[in-house]
């Protein structure tokens, strides 16, 4: 587990991917780790309301997947896509209205591979 206490730099990201947390910790420069909403406030306290917000996003991501023919794991349509991914956008704005200002925030959309930093706007 990542001591964010001694961490001169600790970024927070959101990223749905199969089969894992939806929470990257990254402290300095080494390498992210998913973390579960769970065990989140270990590193960076989120209120409930907004951990059970995550959880639920991403739950509706975990259950596109399809186990039998994995190339196939797609949401239901290319409207269904769009929300989750803006619903994504507004979770990482509210990860940073409520992470302490230090922690720099960042938001990936599930097929994005750049992390784009989140402003509370």
């Amino acid at each position: 587990m990542i001591d964010a206490n001694n961490a001169a730099d600790l970024t927070l990201g959101l990223r749905a991917d199969w089969g894992t947390w939806p929470l990257w910790v990254c402290a300095d420069d080494d390498f992210p780790e998913p973390y579960d909403v769970d065990e989140i406030d270990a590193i960076v306290p989120l209120s409930d309301e907004l951990r059970e917000a995550i959880s639920a996003w991403d739950e509706r991501f975990q259950a596109t997947y399809n186990a039998d023919a994995p190339q196939e794991s797609a949401f239901a349509s290319e409207d269904d896509e769009a929300a989750f991914i803006a619903q994504g956008e507004v979770l990482a704005r509210r990860i940073r209205q409520e992470a302490p200002a230090h922690v720099l925030v960042r938001y990936s959309p599930p097929d994005g591979e750049d992390w784009a930093v989140v402003d509370s706007e």
